[in-house]
């Protein structure tokens, strides 16, 4: 009877010791959740490369990396980033060129034995259709109206060479006081109106006026599959999401991703062009 009670007093103290434990919280280190988070885009169009390394801790501010181990390269070569400030990287704009359509491999060794590694396919050469570089594009307006507004206006279609490797483009068109910015295309796309503007100082009412070439500026900047829009596109959040699922599709359909292992963020690149274009309105009765 003895054994029998001890054995029971035991199993008691058992039962109590599991309920105890598994109500206990479980604590676990915020660092053990914290992740590299990686910011790069590569250019042609950029005098030098940049690159910025942080760890991402929760509850915590993000942590500026310092003594990280960090290459570019090329088919030929790899060259080593220069650390400017903590967290921040420069490649030498003297031994680094970015080339139209090359590939190029990023590579970041950390104090922690950490590895993190990602790769581009940096948009290729492209440029203007010949009509859309050589021709002077008609806006067409009705002639019944007495001032401009979007709806009484037909815009031209400009068009352009694919660029290689690239999955999305971005549209500028810049007058003498204003810039017009036009949606997204997808690489499937590789040709969109333009966007209706008020020529700057017009007088509509002036006959003259239809026969006044517009000089304009535009830019069709090429983005690969990592590519992020920053906030000097001033994109509000519908755009935001468009252009997320817009990315998300084309790096579906095309297969491709950004190959950033062990690490977050984006390793991306893009391409611009630049040139003048030549604009005119024209009256059109029947729009």
């Amino acid at each position: 009877m003895h054994s029998s009670g001890s054995s029971r007093k035991l199993f008691i103290v058992l039962i109590i010791v599991i309920i105890n434990c598994s109500t206990d919280p479980i604590l676990i280190s915020p660092d053990s959740l914290s992740h590299y988070y990686i910011q790069s885009k590569i250019s042609p169009n950029l005098s030098q490369q940049g690159i910025f390394i942080e760890k991402i801790i929760p509850e915590n501010m993000p942590m500026a990396i310092t003594n990280a181990y960090t290459t570019i390269t090329d088919e030929y070569q790899i060259y080593r980033a220069l650390e400017i400030k903590p967290g921040f990287y420069r490649w030498n704009s003297d031994e680094l060129t970015i080339i139209p359509g090359k590939q190029y491999e990023l590579s970041i060794k950390l104090y922690d034995k950490s590895f993190i590694h990602g790769h581009t396919w940096v948009p290729g050469n492209f440029k203007l259709n010949v009509h859309t570089k050589s021709d002077t594009l008609e806006y067409k307006v009705k002639e019944t109206y007495a001032f401009l507004y979007e709806g009484i206006v037909d815009p031209p279609v400009i068009s352009w060479m694919p660029s290689k490797h690239a999955l999305s483009y971005k549209i500028d068109l810049k007058g003498m006081n204003s810039i017009y910015r036009i949606a997204f295309k997808t690489t499937y796309e590789t040709s969109t109106k333009l966007p209706f503007f008020e020529p700057d100082n017009y007088n509509y009412s002036d006959s003259t006026f239809f026969m006044q070439t517009i000089r304009l500026v535009l830019t069709i900047t090429a983005m690969d599959s990592s590519f992020l829009p920053d906030e000097s596109w001033s994109l509000d959040q519908s755009e935001l999401e468009r252009f997320s699922e817009l990315s998300d599709k084309l790096k579906f359909d095309s297969g491709q991703n950004n190959n950033l292992a062990q690490g977050l963020g984006y390793f991306a690149s893009y391409y611009s062009i630049t040139d003048t274009i030549l604009v005119r309105f024209r009256k059109d009765d029947n729009l």
